[in-house]
């Protein structure tokens, strides 16, 4: 008791300050009531008299409670409870409006974590403004895209206008060392044909995106899931590729190009597609290194069959578990036309015997009326006018 004795008057104040400054159709309303001189009084009084009414309350608080009725004293605790509680949300609320104004911080951005770079130089695939060099990178491929091994010059041309002049590009994955690497546009031009002599990108769907910022240079790292074209005819839907760009900050241009792919399935497609003349695309091009691509393909070929088998016996158990679950739902079906069958013979038994006691009835119903009509007859033989005791 005393303990909710001794903040009620800072209670009252802030339940009061908390509905005079949240609702508004009730300011008018709690500043009438702070003005009151009764309460201004009761609040005046109760500071001032603070020890003397906890002292009082504490050697008397057994015959205050003697003297209150226990329904008053219920509706009286939740009073305080619900004034307490309105006064903890008023406090809550200002805390959180004194933290919000201390963090420059909004509901959809995220901190800075790394002094280097934010968010919006990243350019992420999660943010909605793409960083120049990322763009820079889509429009590459968008023209990547509109090309094919008979497409004109000048849109090879257009694509090698992307790279800087000594620029170093990979276009074929860096994991396969016996290709050297592209120097200068020329060369780039001359591998991309050889590329696309064999393969082609069809759509270019883009994973993630991350943009890393230095001083003269920015690396643009874009992860892919790409849809391919083989041989004109043969589609490949799903191709992970990853691309390193390094972009010179001054120019534009792109100075360092690197592909990181494995082009293991497209061999492994142009060596047993049948659609495939084997002897004219593999003979002579990137791919024509037996000892190169022999184990990787082997390797391939046993990964893809282990995978088969996986799914194989994955199938199997999926047919066993839909078999079980179906003997199971028969098995409940016949458990419950067993039970409809013994519901309906205690039904032809309970049947019977309801029959059995009409037949009782209808017979001790025909034998009153017997006896009923001997009673008339005795009664008329002998002149009795009443029924004979039984």
């Amino acid at each position: 008791m005393a303990a909710i004795t001794a903040p009620l008057s800072c209670v009252l104040d802030e339940a009061l300050e908390w509905v005079h400054s949240n609702f508004h159709p009730l300011s008018e309303w709690a500043e009438a009531i702070r003005g009151l001189p009764f309460i201004r009084n009761i609040l005046d009084w109760v500071r001032s008299n603070y020890e003397t009414v906890v002292s009082w309350v504490r050697s008397n608080v057994r015959a205050i409670l003697s003297w209150i009725p226990s329904d008053l004293v219920v509706v009286f605790s939740d009073l305080v409870f619900m004034v307490a509680g309105m006064a903890a949300v008023y406090t809550v609320r200002r805390l959180g409006a004194s933290i919000r104004k201390r963090i420059p911080f909004t509901g959809n951005s995220v901190p800075d974590l790394n002094p280097l770079t934010n968010v919006a130089e990243l350019g992420d695939s999660t943010s909605d403004k793409k960083h120049p060099f990322q763009e820079t990178l889509d429009d590459l491929y968008d023209v990547l895209e509109t090309l094919t091994s008979k497409s004109p010059d000048s849109g090879f041309e257009d694509f090698a206008s992307f790279f800087a002049e000594d620029c170093i590009a990979y276009l074929h994955p860096e994991r396969e060392e016996h290709l050297p690497p592209s120097v200068g546009r020329a060369a780039i031009i001359q591998e991309l044909k050889r590329i696309l002599g064999v393969y082609r990108l069809n759509r270019r769907r883009v994973v993630r995106t991350n943009v890393f910022p230095e001083r003269y240079t920015t690396a643009v790292v874009s992860e892919m899931e790409n849809r391919l074209v083989i041989c004109e005819d043969i589609g490949y839907q799903s191709f992970d590729e990853e691309v390193f760009a390094v972009f010179d900050n001054n120019t534009g241009l792109i100075r360092r190009f690197e592909v990181d792919s494995d082009r293991t399935p497209i061999v492994f497609i142009l060596r047993t597609d049948p659609q495939v003349d084997r002897v004219e695309v593999l003979h002579g091009s990137f791919f024509d290194v037996p000892e190169y691509w022999d184990a990787k393909v082997q390797e391939l070929r046993e990964q893809w069959e282990i995978e088969d088998e996986r799914e194989r016996r994955r199938r199997a158990m999926n047919i066993l578990e839909e078999f079980d679950a179906r003997q199971a739902l028969i098995d409940g079906y016949e458990a419950a036309i067993e039970g409809f069958r013994d519901l309906t013979q205690s039904a032809r038994k309970m049947g019977e015997q309801l029959d059995q006691i009409t037949r009782e009835i209808k017979k001790e119903k025909k034998e009153d009326r017997e006896f009923n009509r001997f009673k008339k007859v005795l009664r008329r033989r002998y002149g009795l006018p009443l029924p004979l005791p039984l």
